[in-house]
Formats: C-alpha cells, sequence, structure tokens
C-alpha cells in the first residue's frame, strides 16, 4: 500500500535499538515501569509542569542544554522545549466563529489538512478526521510544529465496546490505512508499535497496589512533498496515534527539512524527544 518500512526495537529500559528493514512483522518497543522517561537526568517540579535539562542549543558557539518542560493536561501529557510558543486554542476558535459567523465555533487551527486534522462532521469517511486540536507548539523558528487532536472512538471507527486502547482497532498497518496519506503523497515511511508499562500503584486502599495496563503506541514516520500553496518543500511528519476512555489521540510532530544541517538536526532531535514523551491518561 505504501511500501511499509518497519522500523525493529528492542525491549529494553534505557534505549531503542536495532534498523529498518522490509518485513510484515512488527516488533514491540517495550518501556517498562515507567510512565515519562526525562533525557539528561531526574525531572524537576515546578508550577506549571515538570521541567528537565533536554535539547541542546547552541549560545555564542557553545552548545548548552535547553529546557523540556512536561505540560500536564487532563487526558495526555506531553514534553516541549521550554522555548517552543503555546497556541491558545480558545482563541483560535473564538476568532474561527467570530469570522465565520459562529459556524466555526470551536475549529481553531485544525493542524495538518492531509493527516485529517479538523472538524469531524456527520456523513464523513470514518477515521478521515480529528474533533479538533487540543494543543499547538511551535518552535521559535516555525521549524517544528506540534499539534495534538483527538477523535470519538465511534468516528474512528465502530466497535461494539468502549475503546481503552489502539489495538482494539487492529495492528499498525491496518490503523495506518484509516489515517496516512493515500497516492503515493508520502515517502520513506517506517512505522513503530510501543508498549508502555505503567508503574504499580498504591490505591490507598484495601486492594493496595494495582498496576494498570499497558499502552499501546503507533507511530508513523515519514516525508512527504508540500502541495501547492504550502510554505517551505519538503517535511518530515511523525504521527502518533494511542487510545483511552472511547477516544483515539494523535499527536504529529512536523519538521521542515530544508534549512542547513545543524537546524536539521536539532529539529529532528526536539521531534524525537517530544514523540517519545507523550503519553495519555
Amino acid at each position: 500500500m505504501w511500501g511499509w518500512r518497519v522500523g525493529v526495537a528492542c525491549a529494553v529500559m534505557t534505549g531503542v535499538t536495532g534498523g529498518v528493514v522490509e518485513h510484515p512483522a512488527v516488533a514491540l518497543e517495550e518501556v517498562l515501569g515507567t510512565e515519562q522517561r526525562q533525557e539528561g537526568g531526574t525531572a524537576l517540579q515546578e508550577a506549571g509542569g515538570m521541567m528537565a535539562p533536554a535539547l541542546g542549543v547552541e549560545d555564542g558557539g557553545r552548545r548548552r542544554e535547553e529546557v523540556t518542560r512536561v505540560r500536564d493536561y487532563r487526558a495526555f501529557r506531553i514534553g516541549v522545549p521550554e522555548s517552543y510558543t503555546e497556541q491558545d486554542m480558545e482563541e483560535e476558535a473564538r476568532k474561527a466563529s467570530t469570522a465565520t459567523g459562529g459556524e466555526a465555533e470551536g475549529e481553531g487551527d485544525s493542524g495538518p489538512a492531509y493527516l485529517g486534522f479538523g472538524i469531524s462532521a456527520p456523513g464523513k469517511r470514518i477515521g478521515a478526521k480529528t474533533n479538533g486540536v487540543l494543543a499547538k507548539f511551535s518552535s521559535p523558528d516555525d521549524v517544528v510544529n506540534v499539534y495534538v487532536a483527538y477523535t470519538v472512538g465511534a468516528q474512528f471507527k465502530p466497535t461494539l465496546v468502549q475503546v481503552t486502547d489502539i489495538t482494539q482497532y487492529g495492528g499498525v498497518e491496518e490503523v495506518g490505512s484509516l489515517v496516512l496519506p493515500s497516492g503515493g503523497s508520502i515517502g520513506d515511511l517506517s512505522i513503530t508499535n510501543r508498549k508502555v508499562s505503567a508503574p504499580a500503584r498504591d490505591t490507598g486502599t484495601m486492594a493496595g497496589m494495582y498496576t494498570p495496563p499497558p499502552k499501546f503506541y503507533y507511530t508513523y514516520n515519514f516525508t512527504r512533498v508540500k502541495e501547492a500553496g504550502e510554505a517551505g518543500g519538503r517535511e518530515r511528519v511523525r504521527l502518533v496515534l494511542a487510545a483511552g476512555g472511547g477516544k483515539v489521540y494523535w499527536l504529529a510532530v512536523t519538521t521542515e527539512m530544508g534549512g542547513d544541517a545543524e537546524t536539521r538536526e536539532a529539529a529532528e532531535d526536539a521531534a524525537r524527544k517530544i514523540v517519545d514523551s507523550f503519553r495519555i491518561k
């Protein structure tokens, strides 16, 4: 269909090894006993979110560590460099509503249209669109853009029971057929199926300790040539899908592929860490 290139990962505590091979099976990348990995050391609690050393930034010819802030939302958590700007989605929705006489209430910045980001409406193809962007971040140079959105499970693909994990929709290739652009518009596609196990928790009751079931995260990494009217030439996209509480959550991280090698390397490093930090609750 897209010429799947499958990323093979090992089940290890501290990292990922392996390469990209042509193979129909997808090995699991397991993250064990942790809800979030922090690059560069232990996270520090601070008002407004968790903080930890993260991305390298040039400062007077010396490479320094930029701080990553873990943004904690009601439904998900994500680590984003502190220098990134967070868009006020409520304000964007109000602007969109005002501009259209109230018809577009709640839309705001609908995210990457080629991935189906936008408002889902009755009669649209199942799995085609999200229900709006929950959060958006942009790097200072606008090379990296981060979107988090969701789809109500029944609109994504009907099931007999409430969806609690993305695997209920099938394997990573089957879910990819619902969300990835078709018609040869993407290239260099690799996929990863990641299993994240949370640590046991004390319930504070006679039941004692409780270990939440693991969550699976389907990741699609590909490049695309931008269409006429879009700024720039080519971009790399990392799309992550996970499910819980009857909803499917989408994370899309886009990085511009132009510019000098140093800028591209910094953008790719940021994108990888953002994807790795994403957790739904």
